[in-house]
């Protein structure tokens, strides 16, 4: 809306006056995954620039990208077919947050969570885009019973998780595996048995860096 108005008299607020501007003085003021990054190249570029010495590390002339440098959205092909998929997506804005959902088509159901109109979960704009994190396939023998039976399961997996201090993206991409070796065992059929398809990963060697 603000990118593409170029006057504040054009604007229409439909509903509550007092809701709708405290939700757009949000979304103008809130910090993202680049705000650590350009703070630190404003600091480099100011070194010692009003006089004052300083042992900061952020004036120290170098950037330390592990840290600072935003991540990065690769290009991820997700498959767009009316299979079946339990599926898990985070926010880029802010990581820890996740959802968990199930849908037929993939493809079609990101788009509406980055939508606003996906799931009341991923509605809040603040929290939006939002990017696949995993997902399990190989579900066109499943209903769409069996596939919410698994996201419940899953988002069980998660809360036991958190509440045990395991609360990374990765523990709950790895309730995910449990899940599905759980199935797996009891599925007779090779053909039926379900997949994880992981679609992030770290870019550092630090256990709290970048995720991407």
């Amino acid at each position: 809306m603000l990118s593409r108005t170029p006057r504040a008299n054009m604007i229409n607020i439909a509903g509550e006056k007092g809701f709708a501007i405290e939700k757009i003085f949000s979304v103008i003021c809130k910090r993202n995954q680049w705000t650590d990054y350009i703070e630190s190249i404003l600091h480099n570029w100011a070194i010692d620039g009003d006089g004052v010495t300083t042992t900061s590390e952020l004036e120290s002339g170098i950037l330390d990208l592990d840290s600072v440098f935003p991540y990065r959205l690769c290009n991820v092909t997700l498959p767009n077919d009316d299979s079946g998929f339990v599926y898990m997506i985070m926010s880029t804005v802010h990581q820890d947050r996740t959802y968990i959902g199930q849908t037929g088509n993939l493809s079609i159901r990101l788009v509406q969570h980055n939508s606003g109109h996906g799931a009341e979960g991923t509605a809040p704009i603040e929290y939006l885009p939002y990017a696949p994190a995993c997902y399990i396939m190989n579900m066109r023998h499943l209903t769409k019973q069996h596939r919410e039976r698994l996201e419940n399961a899953w988002k069980r997996k998660n809360r036991l998780s958190i509440e045990n201090g395991r609360s990374r993206i990765e523990d709950r991409i790895d309730n995910a595996k449990d899940l599905i070796d759980e199935y797996n065992r009891d599925e007779c059929l090779e053909e039926n048995k379900l997949k994880l398809v992981v679609c992030i990963k770290r870019i550092s060697l630090n256990q709290e860096d970048t995720v991407v």
